[in-house]
C-alpha cells in the first residue's frame, strides 16, 4: 500500500512539474517576439504587440510641432514639419525595453510598468534646405535699393557714408543657421 501511495504521489509531482515546464515553454515561445503583460509605453498598452507594431503606433500618435521663425521685422514664418522633413525611430529604445522586461514577465503579471520614451529624430537636411531656399520670405528684398552703401552730401558735415547693408539678409547664411538650430 505504501508503495502504491509513493508511486501515486511521485506520479502526481512528475505531472505537475511536467505541466509547469510545458506552460513555461509555451509562455517563452508565445512572448518570444512580443511584449509581455503589463507594459505601457507612452500611454499605449503594449502587451501582445511586436516592437515594430508598438513603434508604428507611437509614430502615428506623435504630433511634431511646427518650427516658427521670426525675421528681423518680427514677422512670423512657419516651417511645417512632415515626414519629408522628419522621421522618427523608436526601435532602439523599444529593443532595450523589450530585453529588459521580457525577462521579468512573472513580475509584470502583478505590476503594470509604465514608460515615457522619446523617439530618435532624423531630419532630412536636403529637404529642409529645399524648403528654405524656396521660401518667399527669404527671397524678398534681398537686393532692395535701400540695402546699399551710398555717399550722401551733407552741407554741414560734408560727405557721409551711409551703410544700409547690415540688415541685408544673406540667404545661404540664414538657411544654414535655421538648419543648424533644427538639427
Amino acid at each position: 500500500m505504501k508503495k502504491i501511495l509513493v508511486n501515486v504521489v511521485g506520479s502526481f509531482i512528475t505531472i505537475i512539474i511536467t505541466l509547469f515546464i510545458s506552460l513555461f515553454s509555451i509562455k517563452v515561445m508565445h512572448y518570444n517576439n512580443i511584449f509581455t503583460t503589463g507594459i505601457w509605453i507612452n500611454d499605449i498598452y503594449c502587451t501582445g504587440m511586436t516592437i515594430s507594431e508598438v513603434s508604428d503606433k507611437l509614430i502615428s500618435d506623435y504630433k511634431p510641432q511646427n518650427i516658427v521663425i521670426y525675421d528681423i521685422n518680427g514677422n512670423e514664418h512657419e516651417l511645417i514639419i512632415d515626414d519629408k522633413i522628419l522621421t522618427l525611430d523608436y526601435t532602439a529604445k523599444l529593443n532595450g525595453l523589450f530585453k529588459q522586461h521580457n525577462d521579468k514577465w512573472l513580475t509584470n503579471l502583478f505590476n503594470c510598468t509604465k514608460y515615457e520614451i522619446e523617439p530618435d529624430f532624423h531630419y532630412n537636411e536636403e529637404n529642409i534646405l529645399n524648403i528654405l531656399h524656396s521660401a518667399d520670405w527669404l527671397n524678398t528684398n534681398l537686393y532692395n535699393s535701400e540695402n546699399t552703401v551710398s555717399i550722401i552730401k551733407n552741407d554741414n558735415e560734408g560727405y557721409i557714408l551711409k551703410d544700409d547693408t547690415q540688415n541685408l539678409l544673406i540667404k545661404e547664411n540664414a538657411c544654414n543657421v535655421i538648419l543648424n538650430s533644427i538639427i
